[in-house]
């Protein structure tokens, strides 16, 4: 199934009509996040300490471990915890207990929110992983990779209309992942022939 966008040009300009057409491919992101979420994300009780998270963390090549108290997600501790709060603050950590350095509350998100809704979050907490819960328990996590793996699709959409001269459609900002970093933004704009970030702009 196949759909069509059309625009014109301004009237100033010379005259043309410029289609793009949007199979339902390019619709990916509209799609519940059960669907491309992972079902068995990792978790640690939140009294572990931090050896035995990174351990977790090493051993499965992850970025992250939702912490569970008393079986209920609470809080999630990322790689960046163990920077900022750990080595940063020279602490041993045999030391430190998960549950003092995770972020909570839990930030989360239910499974049939679309996709496009979990970037948006992602995109205003600067976050770049959220964990899914339905009716207090975790059924999954979604990560920015997730995503990114069908957003592209919608970035082609507004490269078409690059290529007919139609830019100026998108002088508020293109919502999409930068493609210079790929860190998702609501504020992408056209920089040497690239979608870009407010911050890769011009660098």
């Amino acid at each position: 199934m196949s759909a069509w966008l059309c625009a014109s040009s301004e009237p100033s300009a010379k005259p043309f009509i410029a289609c793009v057409r949007i199979d339902t491919v390019a619709m990916r992101a509209r799609i519940p996040v059960v669907e491309i979420m992972t079902t068995t994300p990792i978790t640690i009780p939140a009294e572990a300490t931090a050896v035995e998270a990174a351990k977790i963390m090493r051993d499965r090549d992850i970025g992250s471990l939702v912490v569970l108290e008393h079986g209920k997600p609470t809080g999630i501790v990322t790689e960046r915890d163990f920077v900022t709060k750990v080595a940063a603050s020279d602490l041993q950590p045999s030391r430190v207990i998960v549950k003092d350095i995770m972020t909570s509350p839990i930030v989360a998100i239910h499974p049939h929110e679309e996709v496009a809704e979990a970037a948006k979050q992602m995109s205003q907490r600067k976050i770049r992983r959220l964990p899914v819960i339905e009716e207090g328990k975790l059924v999954g996590i979604v990560t920015e990779n997730d995503i990114l793996r069908i957003w592209p699709q919608l970035i082609e959409v507004t490269r078409e209309y690059a290529r007919a001269g139609l830019e100026s459609q998108f002088a508020g900002g293109i919502e999409g992942h930068c493609e210079a970093c790929g860190v998702y933004s609501t504020s992408l704009m056209w920089d040497r022939n690239l979608l870009v970030c407010p911050e890769c702009r011009g660098g």
